[in-house]
């Protein structure tokens, strides 16, 4: 009986923890959380073949404060490739930013920036 109940406690705990994750992965999850943290979002709507939805989002100066955008792809190897874009025009010193990415989703902007979106 014990041993019913723990099996039956350990399946609820895991169903909940399943869906906390899979829905922390939508633009409006992201966009609630930058706004709590004094970001202006913008979501975009209209995207690549590749992109399922991308944001920007800002907070403070223009040219000294902090920024994010970030792209949920399709696939993993979208992701991949775009990350490496990233990273190849970073290394050739044309832009400066953070590059992150985590499974499908690709963060790029400010340290304090992407921070804020992890």
């Amino acid at each position: 009986m014990k041993k019913t109940i723990i099996a039956i406690v350990a399946v609820i705990a895991l169903v909940a923890i399943l869906g906390v994750v899979l829905m922390a992965c939508n633009a409006d999850s992201y966009k609630s959380k930058l706004e709590k943290k004094g970001y202006k979002v913008t979501v975009s709507e209209n995207n690549d073949d590749d992109v399922e939805w991308s944001l920007t989002a800002s907070k403070g100066a223009l040219l000294n404060g902090d920024t994010v955008s970030i792209a949920k792809y399709k696939t993993v190897d979208d992701a991949k490739k775009a990350e490496q874009e990233l990273k190849d025009l970073q290394d050739n010193g044309l832009v400066s930013y953070e590059v992150y990415r985590s499974g499908k989703i690709v963060m790029a902007g400010t340290k304090q920036g992407v921070k804020d979106a992890k």
